[in-house]
């Protein structure tokens, strides 16, 4: 691959600069760019003067629908402005924490139906993931009176859905959101068919990782796995999957949530992987 972006949507809580920091250690020739949700003065709590950082959009949820026009806006940004093969989506709380992570995207994007990878059937344990509460969130604002509750929503995720189960989608399934690989031909497709524009999907309560993979599987395009026991990403939604030093011998190419992980703090997450990334460069 000729090379790629990152792009990150940070909120006012999260140390942007230090994820930063760790893409640009591990994936040095990717352009970065940081989706500004609000947070003050964010050049001046120092982010580097090659990172783009993009003014907030007037959506005022920073999850769901919102936060999926967000994604869509900054998904955009980069096509036109930084053409590149393949697309890093992270969340701003996840942390690229060792090399390798351009290999694992040329393998699984050398499928060239693979439009998107990610944590997808398999968790970092192994274990098996649970697609239903997503398969009753989509069909909440998508069959009989109840979906009419968010009626600007309907229409555009009606026909995604219409579109995805004629590729054999099955209800529900998804990659989770907190570190994505999008292929770019297949944003381009969506730009076509203006999918990286539908406004309407504004007010939906469907989580955006959910919308992102359902918009794949309406294209056309399968989703690679990334995840799983030992797998390049130690990805869940909330806290990490193991402590700090278990995730760093284990192989772990990009780690989620640092937020905790029981006793750990933030602060301290970070910190261990920081000294790693100074050790690294200092080899």
């Amino acid at each position: 691959m000729s090379g790629g972006a990152v792009l990150i949507c940070s909120a006012l809580r999260d140390d942007v600069v230090d994820t930063v920091d760790s893409v640009r250690t591990f994936l040095p020739d990717c352009r970065i760019v940081v989706i500004d949700d609000g947070i003050p003065d964010v050049r001046g709590n120092g982010l580097p003067g090659d990172v783009t950082v993009l003014p907030p959009l007037n959506y005022q949820r920073n999850t769901f629908g919102g936060l999926w026009m967000k994604y869509c806006y900054g998904l955009k940004f980069i096509m036109v402005n930084y053409p590149s093969d393949f697309i890093l989506k992270l969340d701003a709380d996840a942390l690229v924490v060792a090399p390798g992570l351009g290999t694992e995207i040329e393998r699984v994007f050398a499928d060239p139906q693979v439009g998107l990878a990610g944590v997808y059937r398999i968790d970092p344990s192994g274990g098996r993931r649970d697609f239903s509460p997503i398969a009753r969130a989509i069909a909440a604002e998508t069959e009989g009176l109840r979906s009419w509750i968010r009626p600007i929503a309907r229409g555009p995720l009606r026909s995604l859905l219409v579109e995805a189960q004629r590729h054999g989608y099955e209800a529900g399934e998804h990659a989770l959101g907190a570190a994505n690989v999008f292929r770019t031909k297949m944003l381009e497709d969506w730009a076509r068919r203006g999918w990286l524009d539908l406004k309407g999907l504004r007010t939906s309560h469907v989580p955006e990782d959910a919308l992102l993979s359902l918009t794949t599987r309406a294209a056309g395009f399968t989703i690679a796995e990334l995840g799983g026991r030992g797998g390049p990403l130690a990805v869940t939604w909330k806290g990490l999957p193991a402590s700090p030093p278990q995730l760093a011998a284990s192989g772990a190419l990009v780690v989620h949530s640092v937020r905790s992980w029981k006793e750990w703090t933030e602060s301290e997450i970070r910190s261990f992987f920081r000294d790693r990334r100074q050790t690294a460069q200092a080899e």
